[in-house]
């Protein structure tokens, strides 16, 4: 898949980040990021320092 190798290539990316890479939607992104993740494709990682949204 070619989010696997662009993200293989640059290391850690945010998801818009990578969606400027393949020249997808964000959300489009977000979606294919998250089935990865839950096939263990790829592993998400969350900023602790960042504020959450409430």
């Amino acid at each position: 898949m070619h989010a696997i190798l662009e993200i293989g290539a640059q290391g850690r990316m945010a998801a818009s980040q990578l969606a400027q890479v393949l020249g997808l939607e964000k959300s489009s992104v977000s979606r294919m990021v998250r089935k990865l993740v839950e096939a263990g494709e790829l592993l998400s990682l969350i900023h602790i320092s960042e504020p959450t949204r409430r």
